[in-house]
């Protein structure tokens, strides 16, 4: 093919007609040009291509992430609402009824208790090092950033805060009044017992008792973060899921 086109180039310049040489000539140029922009193109056309595949990759692992999110969030609801539990039935039967009896002790074990936050973020620290601009739908990228900067930060935050307040309630509990604790090697901690040492004593105590009054507050706003983040992850799961079909 190069062989035959410089062949026609020698014929004309040969023959000395310099405007159908120069037309040739701009003819091949242009050929040279296209040819370029389409080589451009087919570039452009795979890095997108890769592109494409790549944030469809994030999302997938995204949404593995949020659905075990979800369901971890579920049970950590339950707990909250088990501790919520423990916490009314002290405040009601042994501080404001004034009765005790053994049954009480797993609650006093489990009213200051917490569950802790677990999540997987691994989709999103992948889009991360990868650059958010490969989610090409602004809302979705919106959407994934405000649940795992936002949402989880909130929710994080109302855990170290648990965690601050029941180290301070624990070492006051502990400094004025005594527990005896048992809980079996290998059993779950929320069916450890404490039994208080001095029942009279600890009724009278106004400190434990506005403490479980506030740690029940936490409680309750521990609960609404959580069920915050499962709304919106489910919202986020239907979203990728549209943009996955696209």
């Amino acid at each position: 093919m190069i062989r035959f086109i410089r062949r026609i180039r020698h014929q004309l310049l040969d023959s000395g007609k310099v405007t159908r040489y120069l037309a040739y000539a701009s003819g091949e140029i242009l050929l040279v040009v296209i040819g370029i922009l389409i080589a451009l193109q087919i570039n452009n056309w795979n890095e997108d291509r890769k592109d494409l595949q790549k944030s469809h990759d994030i999302l997938i692992e995204l949404r593995e992430n949020l659905s075990f999110n979800i369901q971890k969030a579920q049970e950590e609801i339950d707990a909250e609402y088990a501790v919520i539990r423990s916490v009314d039935i002290i405040s009601h039967r042994f501080f404001e009824e004034k009765q005790y009896d053994d049954s009480l002790d797993i609650h006093f074990h489990n009213a200051i208790w917490w569950p802790s936050a677990s999540w997987k973020i691994s989709g999103y620290e992948n889009l991360k090092s990868q650059g958010v601009e490969l989610i090409r739908s602004k809302p979705l990228r919106s959407s994934i950033i405000n649940l795992f900067e936002i949402s989880y930060s909130e929710l994080a935050e109302i855990i170290r805060s648990s965690e601050n307040y029941a180290q301070a309630a624990a070492m006051m509990t502990q400094t004025k009044f005594s527990y005896k604790y048992k809980l079996a090697v290998g059993q779950p901690v929320n069916l450890g017992r404490a039994k208080p040492l001095n029942v009279r004593e600890l009724q009278q105590s106004t400190d434990l008792y506005g403490f479980l009054s506030f740690w029940k507050l936490l409680r309750i706003e521990s609960i609404r973060l959580r069920k915050n983040v499962i709304d919106y992850s489910e919202n986020l799961i239907h979203e990728i899921d549209l943009e996955l079909q696209k």
